[in-house]
């Protein structure tokens, strides 16, 4: 049976002389071939008609897929990650595979990727898809601006419970902020950093020799997934130093509050000592003198405000 294309499956066509991004009915050289959430027979299209590697092609829709570089014949495989607003306030990523040889690029998802979605649908004039290793690099830059955008959110958000915590306007959802944060930032870091290690390694290698005739272009991605890393831990030095603040603050207080419940503890006792001598039935020095009552109540509170004065000395509370 003939395999036949998928609306899944699409393929943008742009030359340099071209005006704009123009979509085929069938794959040519220099074209770029754009997959989508591909089901079992897509795949195996790609695999009979353009000769690509299965075994990859499923891990690209591994949504635990981590980014790594792998090399089949004349095709160079290259899983990266990029982030998406998967509902309101829950950012997640997923992977993406980019399949670049002499003449092809080929981008895979396991889901929608809104910013390739972008691209296509501005037709940006600067998009030129006979050159599949820049324009592998120019998507890459795509995704990094979603990068940027999100991190830059998340560097308010930081502040903003920065600014709650100075004011110990701090509750439960607070944290859970606080865990969400970080534990996005650090998904990022694990997209960011080892496709940079996959691009440098492109870069020494043979496979793919006009790799290297864009070095100005790799260098900028690698430059922006650098600053993206450092970006991202500094949002979680922030976010752990405000943890410690707050763990600090939280332990001081509870001190402080264990101190002055011990001195209120101490000041009672003592009247309740010495009352509780005078209420026991037994003859007791004078019991039956009405001036014992004002000198025991007297004893009483000097007995406490020493106690009182001694704490404040020593700096108990």
């Amino acid at each position: 049976m003939p395999v036949t294309t998928s609306d899944m499956i699409r393929y943008f066509y742009k030359h340099s002389t071209d005006a704009t991004l123009a979509q085929h009915s069938a794959h040519k050289p220099g074209a770029w071939t754009y997959v989508e959430t591909p089901t079992a027979k897509e795949l195996e299209e790609l695999v009979v008609k353009h000769g690509l590697s299965l075994r990859f092609l499923k891990d690209a829709l591994d949504i635990d897929e981590i980014p790594r570089l792998e090399t089949a014949g004349r095709d160079t495989y290259i899983f990266t990650r990029y982030a998406y607003e998967k509902s309101a306030n829950q950012i997640e990523t997923a992977p993406v595979l980019f399949v670049v040889n002499e003449h092809s690029l080929f981008t895979i998802s396991a889901k929608k990727l809104p910013v390739l979605s972008d691209v296509i649908s501005k037709a940006s004039t600067q998009l030129e898809t006979t050159n599949p290793v820049r324009l592998m690099l120019q998507l890459l830059h795509e995704i990094n601006i979603q990068y940027d955008q999100f991190i830059n959110d998340y560097h308010r958000q930081v502040r903003v419970l920065r600014d709650r915590l100075g004011k110990r306007d701090v509750g439960t959802k607070d944290f859970i902020q606080f865990v969400r944060l970080e534990d996005d930032l650090n998904d990022f870091i694990s997209a960011l950093e080892p496709t940079n290690a996959a691009l440098k390694r492109l870069l020494t290698e043979r496979s793919l020799p006009q790799f290297a005739k864009q070095r100005d272009k790799v260098d900028t991605v690698l430059l922006n997934n650098e600053q993206l890393t450092a970006a991202c831990n500094a949002n979680l030095k922030t976010i752990d130093s405000l943890r410690r603040t707050y763990a600090l603050v939280a332990s001081n207080n509870l001190d402080r509050s264990i101190n002055w419940l011990s001195i209120a503890a101490v000041v009672i006792a003592i009247p309740t000592l010495i009352y509780s001598l005078y209420g026991m039935n037994m003859p007791l020095p004078f019991q039956k003198e009405t001036w014992l009552f004002p000198v025991v109540l007297i004893i009483s509170l000097l007995a406490g405000l020493a106690v009182f004065a001694y704490g404040r000395r020593k700096h108990l509370f």
